[in-house]
């Protein structure tokens, strides 16, 4: 004889299977753990047909990052980036427009419904992910790379 109905089986699998899902969601951070300087965007376009385009995305801290936070990716309109630091306090991201990149690839974002000014930063804290929500990011002014002139006779 069976504990339980094959109906309330059904049924118990579906709660359990929603009680997992939820608890998997990724919870946004409304603060960074440490104090942000600026954080700001700037499109790009190359000099030459095949250099492309893309967007610089910039986060720079007025203070060094302490040892166990780790910035890992910047997603932005839809695209995820590796960020990379450049000094103690400045991380840089970029953005390829072209159709083979190795740190930029097109994604599909569902869970973070991010307007074309938000964006995700994912970092670690001894090993364990968090995500916080960046609002109301600038732009700043498109930097057009000179082109290669024609070479001198």
């Amino acid at each position: 004889m069976y504990l339980f109905s094959k109906n309330s089986r059904i049924i118990s699998f579906f709660i359990v299977m929603l009680f997992i899902s939820c608890a998997s969601k990724k919870k946004i951070q409304n603060n960074f753990p440490q104090k942000i300087a600026q954080i700001y965007f700037q499109q790009w376009i190359g000099g030459q047909e095949l250099t492309g385009s893309g967007i610089y995305f910039y986060v720079q801290f007025e203070k060094p990052l302490n040892k166990e936070i780790q910035l890992e990716k910047i997603y932005f309109r839809e695209n995820e980036a590796v960020l990379k630091q450049e000094n103690e306090t400045n991380y840089k991201a970029n953005f390829f427009q072209k159709n083979e990149t190795e740190n930029t690839s097109k994604i599909n974002i569902p869970t973070f419904y991010l307007t074309e000014n938000q964006a995700i930063l994912i970092y670690t804290i001894n090993q364990k992910s968090f995500y916080f929500k960046i609002e109301n990011i600038k732009q700043k002014e498109l930097i057009a790379y000179p082109s290669v002139g024609k070479p001198r006779k």
